[in-house]
């Protein structure tokens, strides 16, 4: 009997390390990230697996691809790599693809408008990247027309997949890309690994990242072995009556701690912006010392057409307003919310200049401005 039972789990064990072994040689070696939580890289012959996660780690989009066009996985379609033709929904998808050097694979996008990269602004103004169109009023001919290889969309909601979904019955592959959930912001960076699979170019990203993160984080602990004093910074600006400010927990709210700051609303743990009324932030905020991301405005004067009580603050009076806006187009197309995502140590350089000007840092602004 004991001889039998014994048999009995040796069979079992060996038939469950088949299992793993076969879906380890389905899915491939897993690329590890270090600080990006909502996508998965398996790595597997001529191409990947990719799998990307809600915030609550569902599983909302599997793609395969494969540099071998007769590649078959699960009767599933595959995405043929590298990719030369693409359409992004969103400018921080063309960031990532404009440190790849493959601007030249964009043929459409949503919102050329509010690009700034000079590079995608040329191939836009000689026709070679078009305007598709978003949210409800998509170009679904013109996307068509253009027959890319993949389209790289952003998931908010079911309706927003669902306008995306014929894209995928026509056989054009919709990828989601949910780097704008990432809690970190070096989380967000890392989805460069994610774009450099479409490219087939895995190995630039990893040293990509390796360079970006070392240089962070060189420029972190340089800061903390100072122990400067930790300035109160407050944020954003009232808007309808409401006072929307990036949560305790937010990636802006880390990247403040990182630059030696003190954020004044951080008692909380909101990943999203968190709404408060005006006099909240007045009484907790009034006494901050540097004020930053003031939403669209250039000077203080224009601040107080929101509310005049705003020339109270002790940052308004002494002028230590700053905006990211030093690097905006014609249209209000804003570089900090395109090429920022793959250059958080250039963020993070700013707001040590601005939070410690005494701080040995040869450094010029350059995502941020003073207002005056």
């Amino acid at each position: 009997m004991f001889r039998f039972i014994s048999i009995f789990f040796l069979t079992l064990f060996c038939f469950s390390s088949c299992v793993d072994n076969i879906e380890n040689q389905t899915k491939g070696n897993i690329v590890k990230n270090k600080y990006a939580e909502n996508f998965k890289i398996h790595e597997i012959d001529n191409g990947y697996i990719i799998n990307v996660y809600d915030n609550n780690k569902n599983l909302i989009g599997e793609y395969t691809l494969s540099s071998n066009p007769d590649y078959k996985h699960n009767n599933k379609s595959v995405i043929n790599i590298p990719v030369t033709k693409v359409i992004c929904f969103s400018s921080t998808h063309c960031a990532f693809i404009d440190v790849l050097d493959e601007n030249h694979s964009i043929c459409g996008i949503s919102g050329t408008e509010n690009i700034y990269n000079k590079g995608l602004k040329k191939l836009i103004q000689t026709n070679k990247i078009q305007e598709i169109g978003f949210e409800n009023r998509i170009d679904y001919e013109k996307i068509i027309s253009l027959n890319p290889d993949v389209i790289f969309a952003y998931s908010i909601d079911n309706s927003s997949k669902a306008s995306l979904q014929k894209f995928n019955e026509l056989n054009i592959p919709v990828v989601y890309v949910n780097e704008f959930i990432e809690p970190e912001i070096l989380g967000r960076t890392e989805w460069i690994k994610f774009f450099a699979c479409f490219y087939d170019k895995i190995d630039f990203a990893k040293y990509y990242c390796d360079s970006v993160f070392g240089n962070y984080q060189r420029l972190k602990e340089s800061l903390q072995k100072t122990e400067p004093k930790k300035p109160k910074i407050l944020c954003s600006m009232p808007w309808q009556g409401v006072w929307w400010a990036p949560g305790g927990d937010s990636y802006f709210a880390k990247l403040i701690d990182d630059a030696g700051g003190k954020y004044i609303l951080k008692d909380n743990k909101n990943k999203e912006s968190v709404p408060y009324s005006i006099e909240e932030v007045f009484s907790r905020s009034k006494n901050a010392d540097i004020w930053l991301n003031p939403n669209q405005f250039n000077y203080k004067q224009e601040m107080l057409s929101t509310d005049e009580r705003l020339e109270q603050f002790k940052a308004y009076k002494s002028s230590k307003i700053y905006n990211n806006n030093n690097r905006v187009n014609s249209f209000g197309g804003n570089d900090f919310w395109e090429s920022g995502i793959v250059h958080p140590d250039m963020i993070l350089k700013d707001l040590i200049k601005i939070f410690h000007p005494g701080f040995e840092l040869e450094h010029e602004l350059f995502y941020y401005k003073e207002i005056h």
